[in-house]
């Protein structure tokens, strides 16, 4: 593994990771899955075109998380699955798309903890179960997973306005920093797949205002 970053392999799988999970959260009808994000910000992600979704989905860091542990057993309680678990259940697309993020995530877990950590916000007991659990394991995880699935950074309060807005003015400079900020909140969350906290974000001034 190049210390400096991803091998090229990882790297552009976490691309096409990132582009499916972008066009699955951007496509019409009541099935797409809100992922934490504003309705706001699903409109605007709806509007761009390929190209701009792929520009995001170069981000040095995977755009998909999960809100909970997939792994774990759901709670039995009525009133605990009501506050923990999404009652409505994921379409199929989204639960072919999680089960093969599930699969590169137990990959990068077992090849490299490190980066799991910082490019996709995974450790502690969500990267040792990645890095053990067999594929007819997170096949049967699938379904549960994909109703835990969020976009990461979603509690962040600048992150995705910043970075749509800088798609939507194709302001080069500004999207390079809102995708390179990624790395700076993963550091800063250090696991914002499981638990997101609004850390500082350091944006361009000329990023423009904000939208809610």
């Amino acid at each position: 593994m190049n210390p400096n970053g991803l091998e090229t392999g990882l790297r552009e799988e976490m691309l096409q990771l990132n582009l499916e999970f972008l066009q699955l959260v951007a496509r019409p009808g009541p099935a797409t899955p809100a992922v934490g994000l504003s309705p706001l910000i699903r409109e605007r992600l709806a509007r761009l075109d390929h190209s701009r979704l792929l520009e995001l989905a170069r981000t040095p860091g995977l755009l998909a998380g999960f809100s909970g542990h997939p792994g774990e057993q759901e709670l039995l309680g009525v009133a605990d699955r009501a506050a923990t678990f999404p009652a409505a259940t994921a379409d199929q697309p989204t639960v072919f798309f999680t089960f093969g993020l599930l699969n590169w995530l137990s990959q990068i877990s077992r090849h490299s903890p490190l980066h799991a950590g910082l490019y996709a916000g995974v450790s502690g007991p969500l990267a040792q179960w990645l890095g053990v659990s067999g594929f007819g394991e997170r096949q049967r995880r699938a379904p549960r997973a994909a109703r835990l699935l969020v976009a990461r950074f979603a509690g962040h309060p600048r992150f995705w306005p910043d970075v749509v807005t800088a798609l939507e003015r194709n302001d080069a400079d500004a999207l390079a920093v809102a995708r390179l900020c990624t790395l700076q909140l993963g550091l800063i969350g250090g696991a914002p797949a499981i638990a997101m906290r609004p850390p500082p974000c350091t944006m361009p001034p000329h990023a423009g205002t904000l939208d809610p």
